[in-house]
């Protein structure tokens, strides 16, 4: 996404989508520049901002969450702090 406000609504849109339909999701978002290599079928994204939000889905142990590291602004009044180690990495940010 082009700016930060527009990543947190385009995840609360999927995030309330999947929980519609009773899948449970796990979105991490963070920002920064990232790496975008073709293949022969499509693309490869890689980059630390991939793999700060990677770590924030999959191994936060928070199901069903949006977590924001801290670099992206959240101006969401009901997102609550946390501070996570995963893989000797201090993770801060909020939930939504």
């Amino acid at each position: 996404c082009d700016d930060e406000k527009t990543a947190v609504t385009f995840a609360k849109q999927v995030h309330e989508k999947l929980n519609h339909n009773d899948l449970v999701s796990n979105i991490g978002i963070t920002q920064g520049e990232v790496l975008l290599f073709p293949l022969q079928s499509g693309f490869e994204i890689a980059g630390g901002p991939v793999n700060v939000a990677s770590k924030l889905a999959e191994d936060s142990g928070k199901a069903g969450k949006i977590l924001v590291e801290e670099s992206v602004t959240v101006d969401q009044p009901s997102a609550e702090p946390f501070t996570f180690t995963i893989s000797k990495v201090e993770i801060k940010g909020k939930y939504l």
